[in-house]
């Protein structure tokens, strides 16, 4: 019997997106008809299987425990030939088979400096949001919320046993050089009008200059402020020091109130600012995933290439938006993401990006570590997009595990968690040369199925055909 492995899953209630590293989960088999065990296992790539044959029959105490790697797994001749050498002249009836999962999978860091597939990059503020602590301020600022603030009445100064008695005396401070010659001035002019006829202009300034030389001189006079010490009786100091005492005994107690009700005040304020942090978080999550999406879809002059085909049916099978075919432009820079996922939930776009270390035709290393890829990445993190790059290899031997991980990715954002795993090997991102000697050695050759790499043949042969140029089928791809 043909046994898939999510209905193995169903089996024990778990979800295959449940997958813990090197977690056991047991799965109940049975034999077919045929006398058979297959394992259809779609994430083969990712999983060891342990089969154990536990004897229940008293009179038989036999316990195997044997490995079956991905690789006889998934040969059905070579892992029923092997199951049926191990369970010759056994009674099937006699035994229970527990097949135990056992899950290999890869942690996986954002922003990781490793260089490696799968790469997962994000903006730092979205990656570090649930660890940065608001600022009260900016939460005081965004809800207009007023910090209550502590008044305290002052003290009065205590009394001390003299008293400052206050005086007023009056004292000149005028200026006697033109008092001086303004008298000499109504002097001679008091003397001409004395000695001749009255002269009415003469009398005139006689008159002028005695005003002004009665204002000069009573202009000095000012009052000077005197403050003498004098001691006080013990009668005077006593009713003082009563008064002082019972003024401080009332601030004291009108202090204490308004430190109560300040108590009262800043508790409320900080449950405040506790209800609206996460709002705060929230507009600051809304902002980071609003992804810049002034994109073109096109409908002529498509570059698409196989694996991308390949790739596609396994993402349009899970919750969340796929685009293809779309020119999106990001710093007054053209890119043409190889899928664009949009979050349902969030809105928050993905470019997903499928690394080849060469091209098809013409014949020339790519993504490597001379390549602008790290340019093309800062124009989409900039612009609040997230990145994953995969490798073409990872997206033919495990795209279901590629799609997991695009999901995954969506669903820590959301609950900022990023605990992410890949159920696949991990691939060292190639240097300039690397990715030459993979050209060279026709390495592609290695993974790309079958049918794959003959479609191929058949579009470069047509592809060369039509520029008047020969073709050698001799079992290489020609890229």
């Amino acid at each position: 019997m043909n046994i898939d492995i999510y209905d193995l899953f169903d089996a024990i209630g778990l979800d295959i997106s449940d997958l813990k590293s090197n977690a056991e989960y047991s799965l109940p088999l049975k034999k077919d008809s045929l006398g058979n065990f297959y394992l259809s296992n779609p994430y083969n790539h990712a999983l060891r299987f342990i089969l154990k044959f536990k004897d229940f029959n008293p009179k038989l105490l036999l316990n195997f425990n044997v490995n079956f790697t991905a690789e006889i797994v998934n040969n059905h001749e070579t892992f029923n030939e092997l199951f049926s050498e191990i369970n010759e002249g056994l009674n099937f009836e006699d035994y229970s088979f527990i097949c135990y999962l056992v899950v290999e999978s890869t942690h996986l860091s954002i922003n990781d400096k490793n260089k490696i597939y799968p790469e997962i990059l994000l903006n730092e503020s979205l990656v570090n949001l649930s660890s940065i602590i608001i600022p009260e301020e900016e939460i005081v600022s965004n809800f207009k919320i007023t910090k209550p603030e502590l008044k305290l009445l002052p003290f009065p100064i205590p009394p001390k046993k003299t008293k400052l008695i206050k005086s007023q005396i009056l004292k000149w401070n005028g200026n006697k050089l033109k008092i001086i010659v303004l008298f000499l001035v109504n002097l001679f002019l008091f003397v001409i009008n004395y000695s001749e006829n009255t002269n009415p202009i003469g009398l005139g300034l006689l008159i002028i200059a005695f005003i002004w030389l009665v204002s000069l001189v009573t202009s000095g006079f000012y009052k000077y402020i005197q403050y003498d010490e004098i001691k006080l009786t013990d009668e005077e100091y006593q009713k003082l020091s009563s008064d002082y005492e019972g003024k401080k005994l009332m601030i004291l107690n009108k202090n204490s109130e308004l430190e109560n009700n300040y108590k009262i005040e800043i508790e409320s304020f900080k449950n405040k600012i506790n209800l609206f942090r996460p709002l705060v978080r929230k507009n600051l999550f809304k902002k980071l995933t609003k992804s810049q999406n002034n994109y073109l879809k096109k409908t002529e002059n498509l570059s698409r290439g196989k694996t991308e085909l390949f790739f596609l049916k396994y993402l349009l099978e899970k919750d969340f938006k796929v685009l293809i075919d779309l020119s999106i432009t990001l710093n007054n820079k053209s890119f043409e993401p190889d899928f664009t996922i949009v979050c349902n939930k969030t809105g928050f776009h993905l470019d997903i990006e499928i690394d080849e270390p060469y091209s098809f035709t013409p014949g020339k290393p790519i993504h490597h570590d001379r390549s602008l890829d790290g340019f093309r990445n800062n124009a989409f993190l900039e612009n609040n997009w997230g990145v994953i790059r995969f490798s073409e290899l990872q997206i033919i031997k495990y795209p279901l595990s590629c799609a997991l991980l695009i999901s995954d990715l969506l669903e820590s954002i959301q609950k900022q968690t990023f605990d992410l795993y890949f159920y696949g090997p991990i691939i060292k991102k190639w240097t300039y040369e690397e990715s030459m000697i993979m050209m060279e050695t026709n390495f592609r050759n290695t993974y790309l199925p079958k049918e794959m790499q003959q479609e191929v043949k058949r579009e470069l042969k047509k592809s060369i055909i039509m520029n008047n140029r020969t073709f050698t089928d001799d079992g290489e791809l020609p890229f």
